[in-house]
């Protein structure tokens, strides 16, 4: 499964008719160009999960940058490396599984 189905699946199995009024998922573009993508983790596991920044700049325009911060697993990239960076939330999210 790939790593944008993973995430969809992830986001659903935390809707309890509560949870996603007040957190979810959140992919936008930058301007510089690139994306951003914000995944809140308040009130689930991943909450608790240690997470170790990631700041890798590969050249050619190509580069990311993961952290969480707040609660929020936040990631900025180049136009190319949005599926980088969301397989990166999976391999975190889902260690066993990857």
């Amino acid at each position: 499964m790939n790593a944008l189905r993973r995430v969809q699946r992830w986001y659903a199995s935390r809707c309890d008719g509560d949870w996603e009024h007040s957190h979810g998922v959140r992919i936008v573009t930058l301007d510089n160009p690139g994306w951003l993508v914000h995944i809140d983790l308040e009130e689930t596991p991943l909450r608790l999960v240690p997470f170790a920044p990631v700041k890798v700049d590969e050249g050619r325009g190509r580069w990311h940058d993961i952290r969480v911060v707040d609660g929020v697993w936040c990631a900025a990239c180049d136009p190319e490396s949005l599926e980088k960076v969301l397989t990166e939330f999976v391999r975190w999210s889902e260690p066993e599984e990857s």
